[in-house]
């Protein structure tokens, strides 16, 4: 996933959710498209990583942000 090759940047980064106890940081990866449209294999290879693996990500395609992970994760970008 080195930016010359995939095009796309990724980034560990965190927000702060409601829950049950009060406030909680979910862990996501940010991935943005770097100069040109993310590739379908590159996005492919992104999507399959997150969810074998119970990660959430927000990633970034034709200048829109998708969100993928838990619903915690997801209620905390959609309004």
């Amino acid at each position: 996933m080195k930016p010359s090759l995939s095009d796309v940047i990724i980034t560990k980064a965190s927000v702060r959710v409601p829950s049950e106890s009060g406030m909680k940081v979910v862990e996501y990866y940010d991935v943005i498209e770097a100069g040109k449209k993310i590739d379908s294999s590159v996005l492919n290879w992104l999507l399959h990583w997150a969810l074998d693996n119970g990660i959430n990500v927000a990633y970034e395609l034709d200048g829109r942000v998708h969100f993928v992970g838990d619903e915690e994760f997801k209620r905390a970008f959609v309004r």
